[in-house]
């Protein structure tokens, strides 16, 4: 819409576009940008809002389906379905390392345990130790552990964990030539041939394997090797959140490097090791394969070779592009938890065929092994076990690719700024949309484990929505007030009052629309006129050109614009009027009776009496603000302007007051009382039109 204000020269729907993407070129850029560049943690905090999220889903998904919190102790073995019934996590809490005498505890304890286990009717199908063996203990009870170990029928393994350093940006094959920088690698990294690194050689995944864009260590908290060499698996216990930095851990990297140095001709040189998480080597284990049947994939890891509820074949875990799980965890709390107390208490437990034994530390504050889940505070024990969960029962989380989620993000963004130039009702629609629809789609797509972005769109949407509100509030004011300081002077207020609450019904900069013209004039004005002072012609006129005036406002009509002692008016435009041409022989017939009343007055007061000559016609013109920059005017003009005028004039000829077109009889034809007149040619026809003297109305408003 066309006017002088900055706002009204721009279209509402592509302002309105161009907030949208600005809003979601800065929350999209945040929270999709690298995090080494979220200098102002605007992504941190955007990540964080969404994980939030995240943890609500769970929460909704675990309560729909009946899992919450188990009670330590007991094993309810039917609240989560799968491999959960047959998992059992020994757990040393506070009690049981009291009972032991404190932390580490002995690891006769554990030896004893896997005896006692090992010669049941039911050997665990595996154990997997979520205890750190890094250092020797008693001579003795180091001895009981290896033996027990070494004697154990089934697999059994244990996990290590691998640590940040101010290295690790150091890649594969890279030369470190800095005195200073060879110092502390010295001082802070390992030695391939260190025995920490030694004691996990078996452990490691074929060098060949490329992962990409894993996570590379440089420090380590390894296995001593008299236990290592008696483990069937083994593998780090690490897990991340979704982005660095994040709260809430949910990612179990399946595959992870570490960078080691050695020594070549005197040149200090990196290397990188890939070792499978605890995770990946128990359910390769579990599915009858081993670390050489380990493959990567873009966008998954492929255990080959395996065997698995009874299917030979690949087994194939889909990951992100870092080689990342997204663990599905389904309660609160472990699936079964036993207080291990005392040993007599866990050889009087039952455990049914083919049970899998996890065996951690459920003590806060001692270790660094209790994180925050989606479902709450965890430890390292429960990560591991949903992480095998979600692995064995196949129950994988699929994510969207951030390409799609960022068309969704565009495609949702823009659908709440197309509605807001709709309308109030729309934009209550779009309000509604923002608030309720990723929510309920986030949702509702988790329960088919699709995770989806969910707060993002909401606060897009919302800052968006308001930021399209504020413009739209500024330019409806504007349009308001260019509207009332246009049209108060053409039509009623009445119709003003409609123009505001509705100013896409005005085309300023033109239209063509049916419509009804009336032209009325003053008979002899230019003699009147001669014989009066000019303040009292002034005021004369003023006096008369009012009653007209309202008139034409009081039945819904149009003031063009005044041509001396001349009016002119049309009926239809800009408020539709379907009797436009009904409206407008109602205010002829009007103007006859106030000028009646006038000449009355006039006579009075010493005046002359006035006879006017009123032309009306029905046909299309052409109404907009037209004029220059600096000066505009509303008005009409088109060829059935000059009918009226011409008829108005044809009043002198056949001594009438009121003349009508054929156009406007066959609009009025059912109400109007006439006398035709003549058929007449006009400027511009070549063919006659017939004209009639409109003498009354039998429909008054």
């Amino acid at each position: 819409m066309a006017g002088k204000n900055k706002f009204r020269k721009l279209n509402k729907f592509t302002v309105i576009t161009i907030i949208s993407f600005a809003v979601l070129l800065v929350t999209g850029g945040f929270y999709y940008m690298p995090r080494m560049y979220d200098v102002l943690s605007i992504g941190r905090i955007l990540h964080n809002v969404e994980d939030k999220s995240i943890s609500w889903r769970f929460i909704s998904k675990a309560f729909q389906s009946g899992t919450f919190v188990q009670a330590k102790g007991a094993i309810h073995r039917n609240k989560v379905p799968g491999i959960y019934s047959k998992m059992a996590i020994f757990a040393l809490d506070d009690e049981s390392i009291s009972y032991f005498n404190g932390y580490p505890v002995d690891r006769k304890v554990w030896a004893k345990l896997l005896d006692h286990y090992g010669k049941s009717s039911f050997p665990p199908d595996l154990v997997l130790f979520d205890i750190f063996f890094d250092k020797h203990s008693r001579k003795e009870s180091d001895k009981a552990l290896e033996k027990s170990l070494s004697g154990f029928r089934q697999p059994a393994g244990s996990d290590f964990m691998l640590y940040p350093s101010l290295h690790s940006d150091l890649i594969s094959g890279s030369t470190v030539t800095d005195d200073n920088e060879k110092a502390e690698i010295l001082k802070n990294c390992l030695s391939i041939d260190s025995p920490e690194v030694s004691s996990l050689r078996k452990f490691e995944l074929d060098s060949s394997i490329k992962p990409g864009r894993t996570t590379t260590f440089f420090k380590l908290k390894s296995i001593i090797k008299d236990i290592s060499d008696n483990l069937s698996f083994a593998g780090f216990a690490n897990m991340e959140p979704i982005a660095p930095g994040e709260d809430t851990f949910c990612k179990c990297p399946l595959v992870i490097s570490a960078g080691y140095y050695y020594m070549e001709d005197g040149v200090m040189k990196i290397t990188n090791v890939y070792y499978p998480s605890i995770a990946l080597s128990a359910a390769a284990r579990l599915a009858g394969a081993g670390l050489k049947d380990i493959s990567l994939e873009e966008g998954k890891v492929v255990i080959k070779n395996s065997r698995w509820n009874g299917i030979n074949g690949d087994f194939t875990i889909p990951v992100d592009s870092s080689f990342r799980l997204f663990v599905n965890y389904k309660a609160a709390a472990s699936v079964g938890f036993i207080n291990l107390l005392t040993l007599k208490y866990a050889e009087n437990a039952q455990f049914q065929k083919n049970s899998i034994f996890l065996l951690g530390v459920s003590v806060s504050g001692m270790l660094d092994n209790k994180w925050l889940s989606p479902m709450g505070d965890m430890f390292s024990v429960e990560h591991i076990g949903y992480s095998i969960g979600t692995i064995m029962n196949k129950d994988f989380l699929l994510e969207t690719p951030w390409l799609l989620e960022l068309l969704y993000l565009i495609i949702f963004t823009l659908t709440i700024g197309f509605l807001m130039t709709r309308g109030t009702s729309n934009a209550i629609a779009a309000l509604l949309l923002a608030i309720l629809f990723p929510p309920l789609a986030g949702f509702v797509l988790f329960h088919f484990n699709i995770v989806i972005i969910t707060l993002i769109p909401v606060i897009t949407g919302l800052i968006a929505l308001i930021g399209g509100e504020i413009f739209i509030i500024l330019t409806e004011q504007s349009e308001k007030r260019f509207i009332k300081s246009t049209f108060s002077k053409y039509v009623s207020p009445d119709l003003v009052n409609i123009l505001v609450a509705n100013p896409e019904k005005i085309e300023l900069g033109g239209q063509d629309t049916e419509a009804t013209v009336l032209f009325s004039d003053i008979r002899g004005f230019t003699t009147l006129s001669e014989g009066m002072q000019p303040k009292d012609l002034i005021g004369f006129l003023n006096l008369y050109l009012t009653r007209m005036t309202n008139i034409v406002m009081e039945t819904k009509g149009t003031l063009d614009k005044y041509i001396g002692d001349a009016v002119v008016a049309f009926w239809g435009t800009p408020i539709e009027l379907p009797d436009h041409a009904l409206k407008a022989c109602q205010a002829a017939l009007k103007m006859m009776d106030s000028m009646h009343a006038f000449n009355e007055e006039q006579v009075k007061l010493g005046n002359k009496a006035i006879n006017i000559g009123i032309g009306l016609n029905t046909g299309n013109i052409t109404v907009g603000n037209l004029g220059s920059e600096k000066k505009r005017n509303y008005t009409a003009i088109g060829d059935n302007m000059d009918m009226a005028e011409d008829l108005q004039d044809e009043n002198k000829f056949y001594m009438t007051n009121i003349i009508i077109s054929q156009f406007t009889y066959e609009k009025v034809k059912e109400w109007a009382v006439v006398r035709e007149l003549d058929s007449i040619y006009v400027k511009g026809d070549s063919m006659p039109i017939k004209i009639y003297e409109l003498m009354d109305l039998n429909k008054w408003d």
